[in-house]
């Protein structure tokens, strides 16, 4: 596993960033949605003055609603096995994926590598790294622009081999950072 404490000082800033991951969280655990949206109002409302003022914080309730609190960034995931949410104080757009690595094979990475760079990533990369950075990079941009975004809008422009990568959005751009060990692959993203 990459040493996220040593990576993220060099690549994002992600000042106050917390990650909470937990297999309460995962997809196969009933009520798990409700169990985030849980954790993400705690979190918030322990940060922000007058939280019972604030409709955003409490439409985080609501799972049929976007997670969006105005001046924090917020991104959930889940899968089988686990799940977890990443929040951080900031105007940015954050995006977290957290992915079964056995789950993404090369086939399904190359579907959503839309871009010709993209192909010699998949190529090069496992298919998960590729599939987890695409997604949280989709969820950064989105949460960034309030708007939903696809495989097909979002482009992953470099990969390294320490874990990094960045993408593109229309003009916009985005660092990020890959976690793995044999059972999972997590993905941050930041809007730079």
């Amino acid at each position: 596993m990459i040493n996220a404490s040593q990576t993220f000082a060099g690549t994002l800033d992600l000042s106050g960033f917390e990650l909470t991951t937990s297999v309460s969280f995962s997809s196969t655990v009933p009520e798990h949605r409700t169990a985030l949206r849980t954790l993400a109002y705690d979190r918030l409302s322990a940060q922000i003055a007058n939280p019972e003022s604030r409709t955003d914080l409490q439409r985080l309730r609501d799972l049929a609603a976007r997670p969006r609190i105005e001046n924090w960034a917020i991104s959930i995931s889940h899968c089988p096995g686990l799940g977890g949410l990443a929040i951080a104080p900031g105007g940015f757009g954050l995006g977290f994926d957290v992915e079964m690595s056995s789950r993404v094979t090369e086939a399904a990475a190359f579907r959503v590598a839309h871009f010709h760079n993209e192909k010699a990533i998949v190529a090069k990369e496992a298919p998960v790294s590729f599939w987890a950075a695409k997604e949280a990079s989709i969820k950064a941009f989105g949460n960034l622009g309030q708007v939903d975004l696809n495989f097909a809008g979002v482009e992953i422009t470099s990969m390294d081999a320490n874990g990094t990568f960045t993408s593109r959005w229309q003009t916009q751009e985005a660092r990020g950072l890959l976690l793995s060990e044999n059972t999972f692959t997590l993905a941050i993203a930041r809007t730079l």
